[in-house]
């Protein structure tokens, strides 16, 4: 199972092509329903007529924060409304609010510079940024370093929470598409067995009807019970002559 989770639209499902020589649908894979069940539904096929029908809708484990695709940059959490509603006081809040402002300018002096991705990668580098910046503070660089780290923190455990979300949701996803597929499979599997039996059913009937064709073609009288039983057609057994 792969571990990077792609965006998921909202779309209409695809429909799959019938083939073989008697239009019959052919089996979908397993890529064909993630795709389908990614696309906010889970999709059946009626083993008659081989309509797609929607099923059932993409499971929902979290809210857009958790479930939002692709990878939070460390400038981009600074940004977040529920960054700023969790750091609004204390000295974090002050250190969120000044790095917000270091991305766009050199908020803390040209020396120091702008808080750049490549200044955020990871939490040394951050901090090594943060003791620049509050050099000569009352506070001392060393707890300024010490509040970055909570920041960090926070950073790396929504990264977490937002990976096992969507891992959690692809699984789901995962679990259902096998489950249509096994779906399909049985009801293909029944299609045919009811098919054989109905062909085997034919093949006998066919076989009586030729014996009683034959069995005609030999003896003519054979089929009609006066004749068979000696008297003839439409006279009463014993009637005189």
């Amino acid at each position: 199972m792969s571990d990077s989770l792609s965006s998921i639209p909202v779309t209409v499902p695809h429909e799959i092509n019938s083939g073989g020589d008697c239009g019959v649908p052919a089996p979908p894979t397993h890529a064909e329903f993630l795709e389908s069940a990614a696309q906010n539904c889970l999709v059946l096929t009626d083993p008659n007529s081989g309509v797609l029908s929607v099923a059932m809708g993409r499971p929902v484990v979290a809210g857009r924060l958790m479930m939002e695709p692709g990878h939070l940059l460390f400038g981009a959490f600074l940004r977040l409304e529920e960054t700023q509603r969790d750091f609004r006081h204390g000295d974090a809040g002050v250190l969120v609010e000044d790095l917000r402002k270091a991305e766009e300018f050199p908020y803390f002096g040209v020396k120091v510079g702008r808080l750049s991705e490549q200044k955020a990668a990871d939490r040394k580098k951050l901090t090594a940024f943060v003791r620049r910046a509050y050099r000569g503070s009352p506070r001392g660089v060393a707890y300024w370093a010490r509040v970055a780290k909570v920041v960090w923190i926070a950073y790396e455990r929504l990264l977490s929470m937002r990976y096992w979300a969507q891992r959690a949701e692809q699984c789901e996803i995962e679990r259902l598409a096998k489950r249509a597929q096994r779906t399909f499979a049985e009801k293909a599997r029944l299609r045919k067995r009811h098919e054989k039996a109905a062909a085997a059913r034919k093949a006998a009937k066919q076989r009586q009807q030729a014996k009683q064709a034959l069995r005609f073609k030999k003896n003519p009288a054979g089929g009609c019970p006066a004749a068979m039983s000696g008297h003839a057609p439409g006279k009463r057994r014993g009637a005189a002559t």
